[in-house]
């Protein structure tokens, strides 16, 4: 295979939109340290509340814009149209709620003191606004859009950054403004970039609401099984081995955030063409994106495996030297992450054929047994981080396994490919 040949595979449109994710994903880290310099600790802790505030509001939507995405994948002119109808209400009818919830709170003298109401008021609109703009990308993606997609996020996350250099001189409000700015340039952008985004009357079609709720509940609670047992994870080394012990685990919680952008892209990028090949009914064409997104993520994890062994220790040694000691802990934490990555092909497989148990039964089993042998090495006084991060490989296993038995039976139940 020559040159040009690698070029015309790997210059594609789905490549090109993992670059720009990751491209983006960097953009708001560098926005993130930016701020660690130019604010002081109490107001830094306050945009860590008001990023805490928009993924409490994310938790709102339960499950309707896995659904939506998920529907909106498959094409359906009239259904899509009643979609954009149903979730443009679902976000206006958000904001009077969310502006009498944000008065009501505060007028809460605890609650004032600990989050200050502009970051009150700032978190629970960038909520809402997030919740808008994730679904609109998403629906660019399900289109097929990924150019479109890939040049919104990267002006919205530009803009945001150049507005956070305004924290120098105008301090905390220019920080949270900047916060906001990128979700809001993302939906309107997609709403004037894509006519169909744009709804032609607003209210709620009782169908369409019961088919996404259904489509995306399940979803929605597999995910919540999984930020459960990080919260388990964190809180109990925080709680047996104390906050200077989470402090050097730190360096794991940056690489799996860094470990799991370009897996998540290609899931967005193989799952529309996946739902299309069920919704035709071709198992042959459905295999042929599996293989594809198999191939990319095994490439991928062999990459990720090889740079983290041989550029990781130099890397760490140059720019962050007092986690030098600590580097280590990411090699145990591999395996783990490798084997809940290979679990995205079993998903792109399921949320095609809208067979989501398996997802919610695989979250919970990896949540129980991640939680009982957390307790089990306390038990036995042998609590430590590497052990906490083995228990964590060991209790993805049976997870992953049972994902894949059912990503099987789903294809054979299709036919023959």
């Amino acid at each position: 295979m020559n040159i040009r040949v690698l070029w015309h595979r790997y210059n594609g449109p789905k490549y090109r939109y993992v670059a720009a994710t990751i491209l983006v994903s960097l953009l708001a880290f560098a926005r993130n340290l930016f701020f660690m310099k130019s604010l002081d600790l109490a107001s830094l802790g306050q945009v860590t509340l008001m990023a805490t505030l928009i993924m409490l509001v994310g938790f709102v939507q339960v499950g309707m814009i896995n659904g939506a995405y998920n529907q909106y994948a498959a094409r359906d002119r009239e259904v899509n149209r009643r979609i954009v109808e149903l979730m443009t209400t679902g976000v206006l009818v958000l904001i009077p709620l969310a502006i009498i919830v944000t008065w009501m709170l505060q007028k809460t003298e605890i609650l004032v003191e600990v989050v200050w109401p502009a970051t009150l008021a700032f978190g629970v609109a960038a909520g809402i606004a997030t919740l808008a703009s994730t679904w609109l990308n998403n629906a660019l993606i399900a289109d097929g859009h990924l150019g479109r997609s890939n040049l919104i996020n990267l002006s919205a996350v530009l803009l945001s950054l150049l507005a956070a250099f305004l924290s120098l001189d105008y301090g905390l409000g220019a920080a949270l403004s900047s916060l906001l700015l990128q979700p809001l340039i993302v939906a309107f952008a997609a709403m004037v970039l894509d006519p169909n985004l744009r709804p032609r009357s607003l209210g709620v079609h009782l169908e369409t609401l019961e088919l996404i709720f259904r489509l995306g509940l399940m979803p929605f609670l597999a995910g919540l099984t999984v930020l459960l047992m990080y919260q388990v994870e964190r809180w109990s080394i925080a709680a047996v081995l104390g906050s200077e012990a989470l402090g050097e685990f730190y360096i794991v919680l940056m690489y799996m955030a860094f470990f799991g952008l370009i897996p998540d892209a290609l899931l967005n990028v193989y799952f529309p063409q996946a739902k299309r090949a069920f919704v035709a009914h071709d198992p042959q064409l459905l295999m042929t994106f599996v293989r594809h997104h198999q191939r990319d993520l095994l490439a991928y994890c062999l990459l990720a495996v090889v740079v983290t062994v041989f550029l990781m220790p130099p890397a760490i040694e140059r720019s962050l030297p007092a986690f030098t000691g600590s580097a280590g802990l990411v090699y145990y934490a591999l395996p783990g992450l490798v084997l809940f990555t290979l679990r995205n092909i079993a998903t792109m497989v399921l949320f095609s054929s809208g067979e989501m148990g398996p997802l919610l039964v695989s979250g919970m089993m990896t949540l129980s047994l991640f939680s009982a042998s957390l307790a089990v090495l306390w038990g036995a006084g042998h609590f430590n981080l590497v052990s906490v991060l083995i228990a964590r490989g060991l209790a993805t296993l049976p997870g992953t396994m049972l994902l894949v038995m059912a990503q099987r039976r789903q294809i054979n139940n299709m036919g023959p490919a």
